[in-house]
This record gives structure tokens, C-alpha cells and sequence, in this order.
């Protein structure tokens, strides 16, 4: 074997004349690889499935069986498929029968008589390119073994992590329902949000794993698209409201309510890009559009959506752009000091975007602010569904007024009131433009009938601004409702002292305030029964039925943790250290639920559950609910819960609510 030309490789040799397998041989023994022969088609076939080849010279013209039969005979075994195939033949072959050598998967013909310097030389092309093949395919299967040991490994520190931190957060949660001083309420807020933040990052690098690994999978499934973003910002805006930030959104008429996707993943980039925007901005505002995507928007899919998160931020230099969606990657080396965090989520929302069928970018000024836009691909469920309601006709032509001092603010309601329910909308820019608006409409015998007040404003804030025009004559008294960012105590109870239609809280759904205006403006009435029951009073309803619950856990810690979480309960726990305990206890008692650890000693929860649901059977018994808890938190973790018979999956670290309510709901 020539030098550098790797391991030595099996090469076979198919001819049915021995003389001329001789010469085969002859030719490439210097070679250096094991050369192996077969004088027919059928023998050539068994010797592929005995072994793997490098390369196969296979001569055409056979008896019982030719070469291009026993071509397409190999190319049918899959670890052959791909194996290169040389026809030896003596004759020069027409058109159509080279296109038929290459059709059953010839890669070459070599013409006899042989040529020996020729016929060595292609058999060391294809012999070189094997063993590239060959080292391709070692270098991907352990390229997949590190990914898949990495993976293992983050989801096994990740259930090691978890399990304290389910202690540590839910003794926090216990903690500050007790009576404390202020100082002592600060202390357990702090550590409950260090505790929050560390199950974050694990949350991040655990997305970013499985995404490598390929064992991250979109949902597909129907969801009301506008409710998932009006939801997003309202958990964010009490974060932004905190910092003295308008948070808006501005939902395009033309986009479809509701649509087929992932509404958790659409939900998590939009988290982590309005998080980041809040983050990185101490003045002024972040505005969330959604929108159709334009046709010429390069990368973006037929029928795609475009999200735009806008803020007033610190900005990104330019030359960073790019490198913001990069593992660990933040625009500046000072960033993580001034604002936390380790430039995880836009990595991941990245990937999360790019498995929508879309891009994701940036553009910003350095200290004016930046905008994160990304594409993603959802199918529309409903031809006739809207982002927000029908245009109603009873408002159409309604005079408005807006004051409201933010830009965007103003931009976004007037856009809503006019080109989606046909209002005659006004906006102005603070109090006094307001006053003299109205003053100027009843002058000219066109009043207002009503006025959406913002109520922080610089110089006349909007409970000023309404002073002045409730009960005063001249101004006809229009029908104020207020728009706030925050819920201050005394504010709800000014409101209802001068007689306002409504207080709404930003950022404001769309199907609220067209409630909220046809309910000022006498079109509709106001909700005077009942609320159904919210998921607080069902858990509630629930836990007064007293139930007898098996914990099967093996941490004390959590254990005791269960124990303060079911105190003010009617319920009565009884623990297993581990699963063999835990079955032992069921088949003797009576009980009406299980909460059952997954990774326990001796007996794992799976296979505690698989023998209590075996048991019933056997003895004819009414399944009992057996809820897992585990910190595993991949789908597939999921999925092995369910198979093995659980009726739920809940992941450390516990939360009360969420306990009870999922006992409520299984029970």
C-alpha cells in the first residue's frame, strides 16, 4: 500500500472467468488492500452481504446473471447503496448502454484488455475517496455522540440544579406569605428572583442544547394569535411600567386571528426580544407591530408574519449587529455588567425563528435605539378571521379625541379607531391641546362624544385634564375613559369620583377597549353577572374535598416543601422515600392521588407508576391520578411520563398554584 493511503480496505473483484480475476489480481496487488473475488453474480451478492466493500469491479458480460443486473441487485442493500461501482467490458458500449451502466449505479467503465496503470489509478481515486467517506462518516458519529453526551449531560445537571432550586424557591414563596417586616420581605424577594433567575439561564442553555441537537420540534397547533401577543405584553408590562416605560402594541388589521404553529415558541421570542428592549432602555418606550410580511422581504416564507420590537434603548454599534445573535455574545463586554444577563436568548430565539421558516435581524442607532424584526411562517385557520373585531356600525363616524403625549401611543389608537372601526378619531399631544380641541368642536357644533385620556402626561396629567371637562357646559361633557400605565391605589377611586366611563390599564387589548367604548358610548351593556370561575376559586372549590395523597420523593427538603404547600389543605399526605415504598404503600392503602418523583433510588418513578397501573389491572381497579414530578423538563421527559402512565407532567421547581391547581384538576 502506497503511503497515505490509509487503513487497508476490501476491494471486490467480480468476473466469471478465473483468468481474468487473476489478472485483477495481479494488477492491483501492490495496492496494498484485501482483494476478494467472486465468479458470478450470485456469489458477488453473497459476498455483500457478508462484508462491506470499498470498491466493487464488477464485470458486464456474465452468464445466468450480468453485471448490470447484479448492480441493481447491490444498489437495493442499503449499506451497499452507495458503494462505487467500476463495469469491466470488452466491448465499447453504445449510448444506451453506458446510460444503463449508470443508471443500476456505475461511477466508471474500464475497457478490456486492461490497462494496468490506468485500471490502478481509478482504483485509487475510488479507494481515496472511501476512506474520506469512511472518516466523514466516523467523524459525524462521534460529532453526534459528544452532541448527545452533552445533551445527557446538561439535562442530568439540570435535574440536579432543579431539585434544590425547588426548595430553595417554593420555602421563598412559603416564606413571604408569612408576616414579615419590609426589610425582611426585600431579603426573600431577593433571593426568590436570584433563585428565578438561575432556573432562566438553566431554561436557556437546556433550549440551546436541544436545538443543536436536533431534538427540538415546533408544535403545530391552532391558537389565537392575537391573544398570545396581547398576553406577552401584559406579563411584561408591569416589568417595563416599573422603569417609567410605555409598552404598546399595534396589531395590523390584516393579520389573521387565528392560525396554525407553535404558540409557546412564538411566545418565547417574543419574551425574550420585548425583555431585552425593556432591559436595555431607561427612558421612553418599547412598541410591539405585527404585521403581514411584505413580498420583497428576502428569507421570508409565502403567507409569513413580520414582528418589529422597537425601543428607545441604548442602541447597538454597528458593527455588532450581527454578532448579537451568537452564543454568549452581547454587544459590549460592559453590557453584562450594567444589565445582566449572557446573550443566550437571542441565540436561541435565532434558532426558534429559523425552525418558523424565518430570519431574524437587528438595526439600531448607537444611544437612539435599536428594532429586532423576525419573520415567521404560520398557516391561517380561519380565512375570515381578524386581528381584531369587525368594524361595528353603530360607531362609524363617532367623534374621538386621544390625548395622550407619547407619539406612538396616539399613532396606534387613532390607527385602530379609524381603520378598523370607522371612528372619527382626533389625537392630540397633551392637556391643553385637549381643552382647546374640545372648546373648538363645540364651538364649530361638531362636540366630542368621547375623549381616551391618557393619565401621566408631562405639566397637566389626565385627572387635570378631566377636572376641567367634567360638568362644564361649554364642553358638552364628553365620556372620558382613562388610559394608565400603572395601577396606583386612590387612582380607581379619583376615577369613579368624577364620574369616569372606565379605567384601563396599558398596554390595552383591542377587544377590551372596543367593549370599553360601546359600553361608554350606550351600545352595549355592562357585564352585570357573574364572572366565571377563575382558576385560583376552582383550585379552591377543589381542595375543600378532603384527599388523601401519596408523595413519593425521596429529598427531605422536598418533601417538607409538599408539606407547607398542602398546611392550609384539607388534604392529608403521606410520603415514600422512594418508588419500591411508594407501590408498597398503594397496594395497602386507599388513595386518591399520587405525586410521584421521577428519579428516586431503588425504584424510579416510572417504574413505580408502571407497577401501580399493572397492579390495577390486575385486581380490576379504578385508575388512580398519578402526577410526576420531576426537574426533566425536554418533551421527551414528557412523553416517558404519559407511556408510562401518568396522567401529568409537572416540573420542579414547584410552584403552589400550580399544585394545587393540577391536583384540582386531577383529582
Amino acid at each position: 500500500m502506497l503511503p497515505g493511503e490509509g487503513a487497508p480496505q476490501n476491494v471486490l473483484l467480480v468476473d466469471d472467468r478465473p483468468e481474468n480475476l487473476l489478472a485483477l489480481q495481479a494488477i492491483l496487488q501492490d495496492l496494498g488492500h484485501h482483494l476478494i473475488t467472486a465468479r458470478s453474480g450470485t456469489e458477488a451478492l453473497r459476498r455483500v452481504l457478508e462484508q462491506d466493500f470499498a470498491v466493487i469491479l464488477l464485470d458486464v458480460e456474465m452468464p445466468e446473471m450480468d453485471g448490470f443486473e447484479t448492480a441493481r441487485l447491490i444498489r437495493g442493500r442499503k449499506r451497499s447503496q452507495h458503494t462505487p461501482i467500476l463495469f469491466l467490458t470488452a466491448h465499447r458500449p453504445s449510448d444506451h448502454h453506458v446510460s444503463t451502466g449508470y443508471s443500476v449505479g456505475a461511477v466508471d467503465f474500464v475497457f478490456k484488455p486492461l490497462d494496468p496503470e490506468i485500471l490502478r489509478a481509478k482504483v485509487r481515486i475510488f479507494l481515496q475517496l472511501a476512506q474520506q467517506a469512511q472518516e466523514l462518516r466516523a467523524a459525524k458519529q462521534v460529532a453526534e455522540a459528544a452532541t448527545r453526551a452533552k445533551s445527557e449531560f446538561l439535562a442530568n445537571m439540570s435535574h440536579e440544579i432543579r431539585t434544590p432550586m425547588n426548595a430553595i424557591i417554593g420555602m421563598a414563596e412559603l416564606l413571604g406569605e408569612t408576616s414579615l417586616t419590609r426589610e425582611q420581605q426585600e431579603y426573600v424577594h431577593t433571593f426568590k428572583r436570584a433563585g428565578e433567575n438561575l432556573l432562566a439561564l438553566i431554561n436557556d442553555i437546556l433550549d440551546l442544547s436541544k436545538v443543536e441537537a436536533g431534538r427540538l420540534e415546533l408544535e403545530t397547533v391552532e391558537f389565537n394569535l392575537i391573544e398570545v401577543v396581547e398576553r406577552t405584553l401584559e406579563v411584561m408590562a408591569l416589568r417595563a411600567h416599573a422603569k417609567g416605560l410605555e409598552l404598546v402594541g399595534q396589531i395590523s388589521v390584516h393579520v389573521p386571528s387565528v392560525v396554525v404553529g407553535d404558540p409557546h415558541r412564538l411566545r418565547q421570542v417574543l419574551l425574550n426580544l420585548v425583555g431585552n428592549a425593556i432591559k436595555f432602555t431607561d427612558k421612553g418606550e418599547v412598541v410591539v407591530r405585527v404585521q403581514r410580511a411584505p413580498d420583497e422581504l428576502s428569507g421570508a416564507a409565502p403567507g409569513a408574519l413580520l414582528f418589529s420590537v422597537q425601543d428607545t434603548g441604548i442602541g447597538i454599534p454597528a458593527d455588532r449587529l450581527a454578532s448579537v445573535f451568537e452564543e454568549f455574545t452581547q454587544a459590549d463586554t460592559s453590557t453584562s455588567r450594567n444589565y445582566g444577563g449572557t446573550g443566550l436568548g437571542l441565540t436561541i430565539s435565532r434558532r426558534l425563528v429559523e425552525l418558523m421558516d424565518g430570519r431574524i435581524w437587528a438595526e439600531s442607532d448607537l444611544g437612539v435605539g435599536s428594532t429586532f424584526h423576525f419573520s415567521a411562517h404560520v398557516e391561517v385557520a380561519e380565512a375570515r378571521a381578524r386581528s381584531v373585531p369587525l368594524p361595528q356600525a353603530e360607531l362609524r363616524g363617532v367623534k374621538v379625541l386621544v390625548i395622550d403625549d407619547n407619539a406612538a401611543n396616539r399613532m396606534i389608537l387613532q390607527d385602530t379607531l379609524t381603520q378598523c372601526w370607522g371612528i372619527d378619531t382626533t389625537a392630540v399631544a397633551s392637556g391643553p391641546q385637549g381643552l382647546a380641541e374640545l372648546r373648538l368642536a363645540k364651538e364649530q357644533g361638531a362636540p366630542y362624544r368621547l375623549v381616551l385620556l391618557d393619565r401621566h402626561m408631562p405639566g397637566m396629567d389626565g385627572f387635570s385634564v378631566a377636572e376641567e371637562v367634567v360638568g362644564k357646559k361649554e364642553l358638552d361633557g364628553p365620556t372620558i375613559l382613562m388610559l394608565t400605565s400603572d395601577n396606583r391605589g386612590g387612582d380607581l377611586a379619583r376615577a369613579r369620583e368624577l364620574g369616569l366611563a372606565r379605567y384601563l390599564f396599558k398596554p390595552i387589548k383591542q377587544e377590551d377597549l372596543l367593549d370599553a367604548i360601546r359600553a361608554a358610548l350606550g351600545h352595549k351593556e355592562e357585564a352585570t353577572s357573574a364572572p366565571p370561575p377563575t382558576r385560583e376559586s376552582r383550585s379552591t372549590d377543589a381542595e375543600r374535598r378532603p384527599l388523601r395523597i401519596l408523595l413519593a420523593e425521596d429529598m427531605a427538603d422536598n418533601q417538607v416543601l409538599v408539606q407547607a404547600y398542602l398546611k392550609q389543605t384539607p388534604h392529608r399526605l403521606d410520603c415514600a422515600e422512594n418508588g419500591a415504598v411508594a407501590v408498597e404503600r398503594f397496594t395497602r392503602g386507599q388513595y386518591d392521588l399520587v405525586l410521584m418523583d421521577v428519579q428516586m433510588p431503588v425504584m424510579d418513578g416510572l417504574e413505580a407508576t408502571r407497577t401501580i397501573r399493572n397492579w390495577e389491572r390486575r385486581y380490576g381497579r379504578r385508575p388512580v391520578p398519578v402526577l410526576a414530578l420531576t426537574a426533566h423538563a425536554m418533551r421527551e421527559d414528557v412523553q416517558r411520563s404519559l407511556d408510562a402512565g401518568c396522567n401529568a407532567h409537572i416540573t420542579k421547581p414547584l410552584r403552589k398554584a400550580a399544585l394545587l391547581e393540577a391536583i384540582a384538576q386531577h383529582a
